[in-house]
């Protein structure tokens, strides 16, 4: 029997700095609808996101889980001029577009809705990875556009928790009109700071 894995990321500090786009206030109530209703099903196995939390990630630029070499906030210090001046020009370069997120999915660590757009998310993760080669040990980006809205307080049978998110539904749209530069010091996202935002154009 699978089981699925209890969060190690509940209540934890950290120091991390990543890209990210989040979600419209009206898209984060669907979100809790839906968190709503597994946590009616599951109770207190589910760990939801509120909904300052949920975000699609774009990329890592110094992962909060991570030990390196450096202490993770000078590790950022050293490299954001780099970065930030290759981001800045991708972003400058990338029409606001939509994500249409129409999946939810439920792997052992977590629930997600899954979304689509016209390529925009890999065409700038590219564009940064064949520019900049990124810190020893930061994870590579994702190679599909998500949002996590659950995690898991206990180890249970995945396949119930699995059979349930299959009768549930999702289907809205997200608007991109930037990327946010956040310094994460409680995940996942519970507590974070934006240092900067980086448009894209209309």
């Amino acid at each position: 029997m699978e089981l699925t894995e209890t969060s190690q990321y509940k209540d934890k500090k950290v120091s991390g700095y990543m890209l990210n786009a989040g979600l419209s206030k009206e898209n984060q109530q669907k979100v809790a609808a839906i968190n709503l209703q597994l946590k009616q099903e599951f109770g207190d196995v589910i760990l939801d996101q509120p909904g300052s939390a949920l975000h699609v990630t774009l990329m890592d630029w110094v992962a909060p889980l991570v030990t390196y070499e450096k202490d993770h906030d000078a590790l950022f210090k050293e490299v954001f001029d780099t970065y930030d001046n290759v981001l800045s020009s991708l972003a400058g370069n990338t029409k606001i577009f939509n994500v249409t997120f129409d999946t939810i999915r439920c792997s052992p660590a977590a629930i997600f809705i899954q979304g689509h757009d016209d390529g925009q998310f890999q065409s700038l993760r590219d564009g940064f990875t064949n520019q900049i080669e990124l810190v020893a040990g930061t994870k590579q980006p994702p190679k599909i556009v998500h949002c996590t809205i659950a995690r898991f307080d206990a180890a249970v049978d995945i396949n119930q928790i699995k059979q349930f998110v299959e009768t549930l539904s999702i289907h809205f749209q997200q608007p991109v009109h930037d990327f946010r530069l956040v310094h994460e010091v409680e995940m996942p996202m519970l507590s974070y700071e934006t240092l900067k935002i980086y448009p894209l154009f209309r």
